[in-house]
């Protein structure tokens, strides 16, 4: 799982994997459209209408950083499945995912879990 929901009123997209970008979502995936990462919030099959959250909400994410402090800026890793507060990875700049969340360490401080408020912003291009 890449995103766990963990509270808030997130706004919710209707979404049909058909092969491009994916061909079926799996809860807590992040799906990029466009620009935007996008979050699911459960399962979709193949060519069957569902959800995903555009913004909104908080998630608990996998992150490579331990440095990370509220309201920092925090941008989504696809090839890690990961969020990091580097903008760019690979050679090309990651779509932001939004901002690190106050009490933002999940369980174990430094634990590599990370708390985020869905914000994109939808400036980054790959």
């Amino acid at each position: 799982m890449q995103a766990k929901f963990r509270h808030g009123n997130p706004l919710m997209v209707d979404f049909t994997p058909s092969g491009s970008p994916v061909s079926s979502v799996s809860a807590g995936d992040v799906v990029v459209i466009g620009d935007v990462p996008m979050v699911a919030h459960s399962d979709i099959a193949e060519d069957a209408v569902g959800a995903l959250a555009a913004f909104g909400g908080v998630y608990e994410m996998d992150s490579e950083d331990t440095d990370l402090t509220q309201g920092e800026s925090v941008y989504w890793d696809a090839s890690n499945e990961v969020v990091s507060d580097n903008e760019t990875g690979s050679g090309y700049t990651l779509p932001h995912f939004g901002f690190v969340a106050p009490n933002h360490w999940g369980p174990g401080s430094g634990s590599g879990k990370v708390n985020v408020i869905h914000l994109p912003n939808g400036t980054a291009t790959t």
